[in-house]
């Protein structure tokens, strides 16, 4: 960009107001227009025919860096990302942040606070996540070879980073057995079938990603296959020194609860709690979903009180999970992308630089804000009753 031009700064008298640090803020956002005559869809790169390679350039600060030649069009585009990166990188999330929902604002702090309390504690609560996940990880590039001592491992870790997660308290049907209960779900979840999902990181359009989707919801259904494998143990649960043999029947307050999945809390009725056990479980394993549990629901009702008119139109927060649910969260992440990819990008696992997924990072955003926001409505109520 020419934005440090000294004629072009004498000629445009109003110019500073577009400018950070003398760069021109409209030069280095992600979604700016392209020029009409690119033709590679692709900003910074085009076709060299006298060499017969792509070419990756970019301005900057009135200079011109030239990123590579490249065989492939992919590669001069990668290259390009690179490079917008290492020069706009340090400008760009404090001009995108001017552009941002108010919901993205308080995501992005809340995210910012957990991470530096994860920072500051090399043996937090919050890191069994990353066992976990790194456990299952390696045991996908092993398939074909895990040994029942493999699963029964991954079933320890899984049943640890839970209990870390509030899984094992209270009236949880797990607690009645130990961590071999996992062992099934392990053995499901560890299929070459479900290996795409896997950190997967979910597009602008997610309804535009089928076979994935299909994975979890479809016919393949791995959302309700999950569940299918924890009825015989949940079926059998002792209360009150009785049996318990139909799953769907609690005794609760003299009435017979027809759905287990709802449970009484703080005056409050959780709605399906094997949806918060499942997607719980898909975040330790895959990392393709967070978890959809009470402090993302008050993230998203406040989330969905807060979203303006503009990029968000159309984008409807629902607390149960589900298919809809879960494509709305991704469209909402894409019209943030910018934003939320910066800061995502510097989390990365406590032993390695390797980034955390889009949907753990979405997932510790989203709870660290709900947990802010039950942390104020308790605030507001004890200074009305003061």
């Amino acid at each position: 960009c020419g934005c440090k031009n000294d004629e072009n700064r004498a000629n445009l008298p109003n110019l500073d107001r577009g400018l950070i640090d003398g760069t021109m803020k409209c030069g280095i956002k992600a979604d700016r227009k392209f020029n009409r005559n690119n033709k590679s869809g692709a900003r910074g790169v085009h076709f060299d025919k006298v060499r017969g390679l792509w070419v990756a350039q970019m301005m900057f600060q009135h200079k011109a860096y030239l990123l590579g030649r490249f065989k492939h069009k992919r590669d001069a585009i990668k290259a390009r990302k690179v490079g917008e990166e290492k020069y706009f990188g340090k400008y760009r999330g404090e001009v995108e942040m001017e552009d941002t929902t108010n919901f993205t604002n308080e995501l992005i702090k809340a995210f910012e606070s957990l991470k530096k309390e994860i920072s500051n504690n090399k043996n937090s609560r919050y890191l069994s996540w990353e066992h976990c996940y790194k456990e299952f990880e390696g045991a996908f590039s092993k398939i074909g070879s895990l040994k029942d001592e493999d699963y029964l491992n991954l079933s320890l870790h899984l049943a640890f980073y839970l209990a870390s997660w509030g899984m094992y308290r209270g009236s949880s049907f797990l607690l009645q057995f130990d961590y071999k209960i996992h062992i099934e779900v392990v053995k499901l979840i560890l299929q070459e079938e479900y290996k795409p999902l896997l950190g997967y990181y979910w597009g602008k359009d997610a309804e535009k990603d089928p076979q994935n989707l299909d994975l979890l919801f479809g016919d393949k259904r791995l959302v309700e296959s999950i569940k299918g494998k924890y009825v015989p143990f949940r079926g059998k649960v002792e209360k009150n020194g009785e049996t318990e043999q139909d799953i769907g029947k609690v005794e609760k307050n003299g009435e017979t609860e027809q759905d287990i999945g709802k449970v009484e809390k703080n005056g409050e009725t959780e709605q399906d709690i094997s949806d918060i056990l499942v997607t719980k479980i898909l975040l330790g394993t895959l990392g393709c979903v967070p978890a959809y549990d009470r402090m993302l629901k008050r993230a998203l009702k406040s989330g969905k009180e807060s979203l303006k008119p503009g990029k968000e139109s159309g984008i409807s927060f629902i607390q149960t999970f589900g298919k809809k649910s879960f494509e709305n969260l991704v469209k909402f992440y894409s019209s943030q992308e910018s934003i939320l990819e910066h800061k995502r990008k510097g989390m990365t696992f406590e032993d390695s630089s390797k980034e955390y997924p889009q949907m753990k990072f979405l997932d510790m955003s989203l709870w660290q804000l709900g947990l802010e926001k039950l942390k104020e409505e308790k605030e507001d109520i004890d200074g009305g009753e003061r």
